[in-house]
């Protein structure tokens, strides 16, 4: 097996593949994840997400290589420490260990969607409130959201609202896959736009532009969040 490991830029996050003729056999992706420590200012932290390996190349230590490449690219790149979120139950986990990760937390949230279409308006129209409005002013947008394992719900954004939909329009301007605790964990700023999207906790189809947006304003909450302002 000829596999070639290389490290590609995208955005703000770069990406860490392993490649067998072209194809993308295995990777990661890592971005800036700086942690706020006290008062005493910011960590500069690499966050990695989207680990994989296709099924028929795994146990050949192809994951071992590309982490061992992303480790050093991080090193490189000036970052004081990396961190990755993951489950204590899964194989990958010892791995992980071995390259002298350690658990600091495990946090648990638990949340049962009553009325989707109610839990999804209520989200989006907090962005249109405080720090991260600016990024949706504008904004005109059908939105799709199918928040599994319930049915799809739509939404209409438009001058600064967010407005649930009887039934689906004749166009949807952008259409999101994503469960409801990953939504929650957006919102309540636990994790980011940019780390659910590199870990494909989240699935998107549509015009770019429009998720650009909706993310832009979820970090520049998140932000304001993570400063202690909100």
């Amino acid at each position: 097996m000829s596999v070639e490991i290389r490290v590609l830029q995208q955005r703000r996050r770069q990406r860490v593949v392993a490649e067998e003729q072209g194809r993308d056999v295995s990777h990661l992706s890592f971005a800036p994840m700086p942690v706020r420590v006290g008062q005493a200012g910011e960590l500069s932290m690499a966050g990695i997400a989207g680990v994989a390996t296709e099924p028929e190349y795994r146990r050949a230590g192809l994951a071992r290589r590309v982490l061992d490449r992303a480790m050093e690219e991080i090193g490189e790149a000036g970052y004081s420490c990396v961190g990755l979120f993951t489950g204590t139950d899964i194989v990958a986990h010892r791995l992980y260990r071995r390259f002298g990760f350690v658990d600091t937390f495990v946090p648990t949230v638990a949340v049962k969607v009553l009325d989707p279409g109610r839990y999804v308006v209520n989200r989006l129209a907090s962005l249109f409130r405080g720090e991260g409005a600016e990024e949706l002013e504008g904004w005109r947008c059908t939105l799709e959201v199918r928040l599994t394992p319930h049915d799809p719900v739509w939404v209409r954004i438009e001058c600064g609202e967010a407005r649930l939909l009887e039934g689906r329009p004749e166009r949807v301007d952008l259409s999101l896959t994503v469960s409801g605790v990953t939504l929650g964990q957006l919102f309540w700023s636990i994790t980011s736009a940019e780390f659910v999207e590199a870990a494909k906790l989240v699935e998107w189809e549509g015009e770019e532009s429009h998720w650009r947006r909706l993310a832009a304003a979820i970090e520049a909450r998140r932000e304001v969040i993570k400063e202690g302002q909100m």
